[in-house]
């Protein structure tokens, strides 16, 4: 489950169960692999770390990033560097902002491509399978 909150605008990811109890906004589930899978060499390992003050992750393709600079671990999963050429994927664009650090799932388009966008840059894009 991706929920999203605001001041400042963030997004938070949890393993099936809703985030409205905890003070989110439900905005979409992603179906992830919590395994590697044995479909292709284009896996890759997507982590997810947490602060506090405000409550925020930063999801990234490197295990370091979600380790370092006062961030914990939170999670991991596994998605595709690019679609495969078979079956129906989304893109998930991971868009980052400062002040606090902090990070935005969109799916289905690049970040800066729509208003609302200012001040954020996209970190780094991954696939799943379409729902």
């Amino acid at each position: 489950m991706i929920g999203g909150a605001l001041n400042p605008r963030r997004d938070m990811a949890a393993w099936f169960h809703s985030l409205e109890k905890c003070g989110w906004v439900n905005r979409f589930w992603l179906q992830v692999f919590n395994q590697e899978p044995s479909l292709s060499s284009s896996i890759v390992r997507v982590h997810v770390g947490e602060a506090w003050d405000p409550h925020r992750i930063p999801v990234t393709l490197t295990e370091e990033d979600a380790r370092s600079n006062g961030w914990n671990p939170r999670l991991n999963f596994y998605a595709f560097k690019e679609p495969p050429a078979e079956g129906s994927y989304v893109m998930v664009a991971v868009g980052v902002a400062r002040d606090p650090y902090r990070c935005k799932l969109e799916v289905g388009r690049h970040i800066g491509t729509k208003p609302g966008d200012e001040g954020w840059w996209e970190g780094c894009v991954f696939w799943v399978p379409a729902q």
